[in-house]
């Protein structure tokens, strides 16, 4: 079967990491292209190389087109009609490539993508590959419409994902399908931890996001006070990528400003655009995760995978992998106290074994690569099936 990811990668987070580990294990069994607006994501091309990946780039560009990159709505209209030929032009490489190539199957993501394949004959069913979460009432009309005259199937990437699009109309329960991102822990066991100055007795935690107020770093920064505060030895790292858009250039400054008047700065460290958090990930204690949305955090699962202690908000598909107070802790919506007692509840040794063992335990059963092709596969069959 020919299988088309078609992407517009930005930055390479999370979200597009699980994407490239899903083709190259679809790979081993399918014909499978990336197809990319303008390749100017270098990590995102490097990883798409390293798998030995075929890749398509539909119109070439050193810096992705950014609709609203600007404060001013003029200068935005202006970029707006600017985008609107660079988009025939995306149009019509993608109807030379399908042409080409004949895919069977197109999968995508989100409405930039739909809008560029909208409309183009083609014989291949599109799968629209759901990663995120939102409120169903804040999908625009035309999102929605060209969404529904396009897609022959939903699979989505966690339970709440999957309900989102159910009640923002999309399709029914039946036509949802759930496929969780997958982990290889196996791979992890060569991989040296990031050396990290630690103290005895001393709590190492992290928040991993991007830099966008919506990822809660300000909630961890007012976590990180009130252990001060307690006297609690501890160590703060904030990881994460400053996104394209100026907007995260910005929180980061707020954030580094928040420190200092905090008087933070002993206790917290910034480690900006570092695409492999896995040696991080090793050196932490535990994970804080205040964020306000989420599809499936792959981070969350990289921590569980690597038995370290989740403390999370109840957001998205958050709650696919964590069961509170067995596989980790769930807060009331970023209520620092919360994160504040489960933090001092893993101190204790024992505790902190049972919770990361269990975690470890449900990733290594449930989340496995073997599970997620079987799911794709079985999607796969069902479009075929529909097709004769």
């Amino acid at each position: 079967m020919k299988i088309f990811f078609l992407e517009t990668v930005q930055d390479y987070g999370g979200a597009r990491i699980s994407t490239v580990e899903l083709a190259e294990r679809l790979h081993h069994q399918h014909e499978v292209r990336m197809v990319d607006f303008d390749g100017s994501c270098a990590p995102f091309l490097d990883a798409v190389n390293q798998k030995q990946l075929k890749i398509s780039i539909l119109s070439k560009r050193e810096k992705p087109f950014l609709i609203r990159a600007h404060k001013s709505r003029v200068k935005n209209l202006f970029n707006f009609a600017g985008y609107l030929f660079y988009w025939k032009r995306l149009r019509n490489a993608l109807k030379a490539l399908l042409v080409q190539y004949d895919p069977d199957i197109i999968v995508l993501n989100n409405a930039k993508t739909l809008s560029v394949l909208f409309g183009l004959k083609k014989r291949a069913k599109v799968i629209y590959f759901a990663r995120g979460w939102f409120i169903p009432r804040f999908i625009p009309r035309f999102n929605k419409y060209i969404t529904q005259k396009t897609v022959d199937q939903y699979i989505c990437v966690s339970e709440a994902t999957r309900h989102a699009l159910y009640a923002g109309g999309m399709a029914s329960l039946k036509d949802l399908f759930v496929v969780h991102n997958a982990i290889n822990v196996n791979k992890f066991s060569n991989i040296d931890p990031l050396p990290i100055k630690k103290e005895s007795d001393e709590i190492i935690i992290m928040h991993s996001g991007g830099f966008l107020e919506s990822k809660g770093q300000l909630i961890s920064l007012e976590i990180a006070s009130k252990l001060k505060t307690l006297g609690l030895k501890f160590k703060l790292i904030l990881a994460g990528l400053v996104y394209k858009e100026k907007i995260s250039s910005e929180f980061l400054n707020t954030l580094k400003l928040k420190i200092q008047k905090s008087d933070l700065q002993d206790h917290v460290q910034l480690i900006i655009n570092n695409h492999n958090i896995i040696p991080l990930i090793k050196s932490i204690d535990v994970l804080i995760h205040p964020s306000a949305t989420e599809g499936l955090p792959r981070v969350v699962m990289e921590a569980m995978a690597l038995r370290k202690v989740v403390i999370a908000n109840a957001v998205g598909g958050v709650t696919d992998y964590l069961l509170h107070n067995f596989t980790g802790f769930i807060t009331n919506f970023n209520d620092s106290d919360d994160y504040v007692k489960y933090i001092v509840q893993v101190t204790d040794k024992s505790e902190y074994e049972r919770i990361s063992q269990n975690s470890y335990s449900l990733i290594t059963s449930s989340f496995t690569e073997e599970q997620q092709v079987s799911q794709f596969e079985a999607v796969f069959t069902k479009l075929y099936h529909s097709r004769s």
